[in-house]
Order: C-alpha cells, then sequence, then structure tokens
C-alpha cells in the first residue's frame, strides 16, 4: 500500500481555499503557503507537499499533509480540525507540556468518539513518519501539533522539544495602524538586527531564516536610536522572537509590537485577496514556560487553539 501521494502543482489553488476554510486550525499551514513567494529558504518550488489519500478533497477519512522542504517537515493530520476542540483529559494536558510521552498509553481524550478518531489518526500517520526517518538522517518538524509528539518520539531518536502554546486573533480587529507614544519610534527589523534577535531568543535559528522573517517585523527605538523591543514573524505567519528590554517592560511596548505585526499580516491577507466572508487569524507561538508572554496574550483577547504546536529536532532511532 503506497504511504503517500504527490500532491501536484496544478493543484496548489485548490489546497490555499481547503486551508482558508478550516481556520484557525490550519492557519499556520495557510501562512506558509501564502508567504512561499516571498521566502528564500523555504518556498513552493523548493517544498515538496505529499497527501496520505490520492483524492485528499473527496474522503470523509482523515487525511495527512506533508511540506517536505528538505530542511524541515510540516505536518498537518485533517483530525486536528475536530480534535482541537475536543475536551482533553487532565493527564494528557499536562503531558502536552512536560513532554513525558514514555508509557504514555493513558486516554487524551475524555469522549470515547475523540480517542478512536485520535489513534486512529496516530495510526495513519506512525508509518509515514518512520518512511521519512529511513531516508533522512535528521529532521526538524516545524510547527507540529503537540498531539503527534508522541508518535515522533516512538519512530525516532529526540534531540529538542520544544512544545509551545498557540493563540489566535480575529484579523479583522487590526485593520487599523497601531497608535504609540511619540517618544518612540517603529520600524521593521532590517538584516543587520539578525545577531540581535537570535541573542535574545531562546531557540539559536539560522543567520538565513531569521533574516526571512524579518519581512513582517517591528521593533520599537528610541530617540537615541536604541532598539527597545521587537519581533519576527516566522515562515508561517506567527508572531514570535518577541522581546522587550528588562529595563522597557510594563510599559505596553509588547502590545504595541504584536498590534503593528497584525496589521501588517491584515495588508497582506488583503494584498492576497482573501475570501472576504471568511474570518482570518493572526497567530502568536509562545513557549509553553513562559507565563508572563501567555498572560499578556490573553489580557489583550488572544485564544489558544489545541494543546499547542512544537519544534522538534530529531535523528534516525539507534
Amino acid at each position: 500500500m503506497k504511504l503517500l501521494h504527490r500532491f501536484p502543482e496544478e493543484e496548489y489553488a485548490q489546497f490555499g481555499h481547503y486551508l482558508e476554510q478550516y481556520q484557525p486550525h490550519t492557519s499556520a499551514l495557510l501562512g506558509w503557503f501564502l508567504c512561499s513567494g516571498y521566502a528564500q529558504v523555504d518556498r513552493i518550488g523548493r517544498a515538496k507537499i505529499y497527501t496520505s489519500h490520492a483524492q485528499p478533497f473527496n474522503t470523509p477519512d482523515s487525511v495527512v499533509w506533508i511540506v517536505d522542504s528538505r530542511h524541515r517537515l510540516r505536518v498537518f493530520v485533517t483530525s486536528e480540525i475536530i480534535l482541537n476542540d475536543a475536551p482533553m483529559t487532565a493527564t494528557a494536558k499536562e503531558h502536552a507540556v512536560t513532554k513525558e510521552w514514555k508509557g504514555g498509553d493513558h486516554a487524551w481524550f475524555e469522549d470515547a468518539e475523540h480517542e478512536a478518531l485520535y489513534r486512529r489518526s496516530e495510526a495513519l500517520l506512525e508509518p509515514i513518519l518512520r518512511s521519512f526517518m529511513e531516508t533522512h538522517p535528521e529532521i526538524l518538524f516545524h510547527g507540529l501539533s503537540v498531539l503527534w509528539g508522541p508518535t515522533v518520539h516512538r519512530v525516532a531518536n529526540v534531540q529538542f522539544d520544544g512544545p509551545c502554546r498557540r493563540f489566535v486573533h480575529p484579523i479583522s480587529a487590526f485593520n487599523e495602524i497601531a497608535q504609540y507614544d511619540g517618544s518612540y519610534q517603529m520600524r521593521k527589523l532590517t538584516v543587520d538586527n539578525v545577531d540581535q534577535v537570535i541573542k535574545h531568543n531562546k531557540i539559536a535559528y539560522e543567520r538565513e531564516y531569521v533574516a526571512d522573517c524579518l519581512q513582517f517585523s517591528s521593533t520599537l527605538w528610541t530617540s537615541d536610536e536604541a532598539p527597545v523591543a521587537w519581533a519576527m514573524t516566522h515562515r508561517d505567519l506567527c508572531i514570535g522572537a518577541l522581546f522587550v528590554r528588562p529595563e522597557y517592560r510594563r510599559q505596553g511596548l509588547a502590545a504595541l509590537i504584536v498590534a503593528d505585526l497584525c496589521h501588517q499580516h491584515a495588508k497582506f491577507f488583503e494584498k492576497h485577496g482573501l475570501n472576504p466572508n471568511l474570518e482570518h487569524y493572526a497567530q502568536a507561538v509562545v513557549e509553553c514556560d513562559n507565563g508572563p508572554s501567555a498572560a499578556m496574550f490573553t489580557r489583550l483577547g488572544w485564544q489558544t487553539v489545541g494543546p499547542g504546536l512544537t519544534w522538534i529536532f530529531c535523528s534516525k532511532p539507534n
């Protein structure tokens, strides 16, 4: 039985329409899709898209979507659209943060029907991931749903697993330009700021990747040309690398940076002519142990989606 089918490029437009319909569950993949013409290190021309079903839009069964960008793998399982909203067990919520997958035969969902859907999805995904591990000495799973963390841990030698909460907010709330104190200047980050972003972030991103992510970025500068707060946008249009210098915190600067980035995203969506009858979403990812940032997004009215996303770097099992 064939595990994966190459998704034809002539159907990419249909793929984009599909991703639009199922936001916010598909917002990260939609962001990657829309940004692919703007990024150098990770564009559709270099990436290959695969599905677990030959007719992915014409089946009631769960479908695994794989975006293979050579240096990183994006995975989306269509059952996430249902499971993200399903009540999880207390144990599963805890393990989603602690990554205590070994011996994890516990139930993930309170409802038996949701649990059965989850187990079927795992059974569909696991042989696919095993096949990739056989041909890739190392893989970075980018923005993988935490739901599939146990599956990756079973099939690979995991060296890094960084779970994050995923926050979303309707983009329609950011049509207006953010207003800020005249004592600051707001501008985009430039390639001269790449080292600054990397230095103050927990994850040591590649320089080339950060440079691409600065296309949608924001920073506040003081009158003496000192950057005091900034953030960039990941390849899937998730706000990340948000940082405010300690002496400037608790002044609302992070909220200004977020609002400015979301306004940039709103204009980007408008440029692409997305369906005006559908709600589109701004996104942000926050490390699970970063309580202050999570509290800020909650205070600003953002909501979490599902158990979160994780970035897993792994190699072939021993």
